[in-house]
């Protein structure tokens, strides 16, 4: 299973909270559409966002985790920015890749892992823990 890593709170924005697409500068490998990819909340914090989310009383869960695997969701779609006009979600940023995120599966608890850039892999030892 491949994996892909955010910062906080926007692992849980997606997972928990509705976040339907991921702006990257990269299209995802044509293979992975329509595939479930794992997401991992990396040890990094967007504390500005944090800082909104908190203030604006977004339920997010105490205490964040970070460097850990929290959720799956399924990559329904992706496309660029120029072809859809941001229409398709709140969340889309123009200039970049969406990846159109569906059916969102949190984990019973976070699985502490190290992640990386890009789409990686999930170790093999880590796969029943989230499947």
């Amino acid at each position: 299973m491949l994996a892909l890593s955010l910062y906080q709170p926007w692992a849980s924005a997606v997972i928990l909270l509705g976040k339907d697409v991921e702006n990257r500068r990269w299209a995802p490998p044509a293979r992975v559409i329509g595939q479930r990819i794992a997401i991992h909340a990396g040890r990094r914090v967007d504390q500005a966002a944090l800082a909104d989310a908190r203030a604006a009383d977004v339920p997010l869960p105490e205490p964040l985790p970070t460097g850990a695997l929290v959720g799956t969701v399924r990559l329904a779609e992706a496309h660029h920015a120029t072809s859809c006009g941001c229409s398709c979600s709140t969340w889309a940023d123009p200039g970049a890749h969406h990846w159109l995120l569906a059916d969102p599966r949190p984990l019973t608890h976070p699985v502490a892992c190290r992640g990386f850039q890009r789409l990686w892999t999930v170790p093999t030892d880590l796969i029943g823990g989230i499947r």
